[in-house]
């Protein structure tokens, strides 16, 4: 960060680059891996594909390119704006404070590992068995 600071880039661009380089480790083979990776980018996929293609030539750009498209297409959910639920509806399970983010989250992974789909009933029994059971 110090020296794109000192190459005078714009913070967008540093922000760019530093999350490329954080991430350029993520795995990518199967759907789940690209929602994750999704979730955890700020820069453009087509910015991101660009990097890791560079970085390791034999990923099959095409390749990645469709499996994101499918995503789109789709309407993978990989963003907690995207869950059917949200703090409310997870408040009303009785959480509060920290574990409603908590909860949010664990139930995002399972959405995007097809544990369970993204329906608010589903959700919110899902996380009410995994936090109130035992």
């Amino acid at each position: 960060d110090a020296i794109l600071r000192r190459l005078t880039f714009s913070n967008a661009e540093r922000e760019t680059v530093m999350d490329l380089i954080r991430n350029r480790d993520l795995p990518l083979a199967t759907r789940t891996d690209l929602r994750r990776c999704l979730n955890q980018l700020s820069a453009s996929f087509d910015a991101y594909t660009e990097f890791r293609c560079i970085l390791d030539p034999s990923l099959d750009r095409e390749s990645l390119l469709a499996r994101h498209a499918a995503i789109q297409r789709d309407g993978d959910c990989y963003t907690l704006k995207a869950l059917a639920v949200n703090g409310t509806d997870v408040r009303s399970l009785g959480f509060t404070g920290k574990m409603i983010g908590i909860a949010l989250h664990k139930a995002l992974d399972a959405v995007m590992t097809d544990t369970i789909p993204n329906e608010k009933d589903r959700i919110l029994s899902f996380l009410s068995s995994e936090f109130h059971s035992g």
